[in-house]
């Protein structure tokens, strides 16, 4: 572990987990999230672009623009449904695009209590199908993610298989929240080694988005989807975190802990475990997308 991850996690223990052993506070977790909030150095020739249709949002892009059928990254926020945005996570965001070389765009999607299940699922179909519409091709789309925003592009994928809508190339999730009923052994396990979430408070924060609706709906936890014929997506997720992993097989099996799992396009694949939404990410992951048969 590098110097920089143990001050990390000591931050967040001190600022984020000591304040969220009681019920949720969506209030709270906004004013946080937006003290926490920060735009890092801009790669010379980059700017931020902000949006307003098909829906709010904002471009990480080369200045001067560039062509509608470049390849794109739609990332989708973490922040439990409830609070972030997407200037709280413009650490990841502009890391994911410069590193790739590709643009991005964030929408600005509807957040809970105020707009609950499926709001958001509806706001990133729309975000997907605006750049189709803009002229982007599906097979220059990869969908990005974190906790929230990692199941919200699942669900994402899955509205659109079943819509019929062309597919993205793939999806690059980072702990994808995939059970909103959160019974996953990991909430347990890893109560006390997760920096920033107590594993017992996450089922409560899933019912500020879900109200009403059964958490086990596929378009809020795809852990109970059939994954059968979507694209190639990435996972990754750290073993100490109350994390979801992505895995083959019966849900009934248990998962090896990894930090890493991918599925191979057009496998059936399975969920297991409950990830806790994140607070505003202070680092960003070094990745790339990657050229090959998927065609981003």
């Amino acid at each position: 572990m590098s110097w920089q991850n143990v001050v990390l996690t000591l931050m967040l223990r001190y600022r984020v987990k000591r304040r969220s052993s009681g019920p949720p506070d969506v209030a709270a977790a906004r004013r946080l999230a937006a003290k926490m909030a920060t735009t890092p150095r801009l790669p010379p020739g980059w700017r931020i672009r902000e949006a307003v249709a098909p829906i709010a949002g904002e471009w990480i892009e080369r200045e001067g623009g560039a062509a509608e059928t470049a390849r794109t990254l739609l990332y989708l926020h973490g922040g439990g449904y409830y609070f972030c945005s997407p200037k709280t996570h413009r650490v990841i965001t502009v890391g994911l695009a410069a590193g790739a070389e590709a643009r991005a765009f964030v929408p600005d999607y509807r957040l809970a209590p105020e707009h609950r299940f499926p709001a958001a699922v509806e706001d990133a179909v729309r975000a997907y199908r605006g750049l189709i519409a803009a002229g982007t091709p599906a097979r220059r789309i990869v969908l990005g993610g974190d906790s929230a925003g990692g199941g919200l592009a699942l669900a994402l994928l899955l509205s659109l298989r079943q819509a019929g809508d062309p597919l993205p190339a793939g999806a690059v999730l980072f702990s994808p929240w995939t059970d909103l009923a959160a019974t996953g052994d990991s909430l347990r396990r890893n109560d006390r080694s997760d920096a920033m979430f107590h594993g017992h408070r996450v089922a409560e924060g899933a019912r500020i988005y879900l109200g009403e609706a059964p958490p086990t709906d596929p378009l809020a936890s795809p852990l109970y989807a059939d994954l059968a014929g979507l694209r190639r997506s990435s996972s990754r997720q750290a073993t100490a975190r109350c994390c979801s992993m992505i895995r083959r097989g019966s849900p009934k099996r248990r998962a090896r802990p990894a930090s890493r799992s991918s599925s191979a396009p057009g496998a059936s694949c399975r969920m297991s475990g409950s990830s806790s939404p994140p607070s505003c990410p202070k680092a960003a992951p070094r990745s790339r997308m990657r050229q090959g048969s998927s065609g981003a």
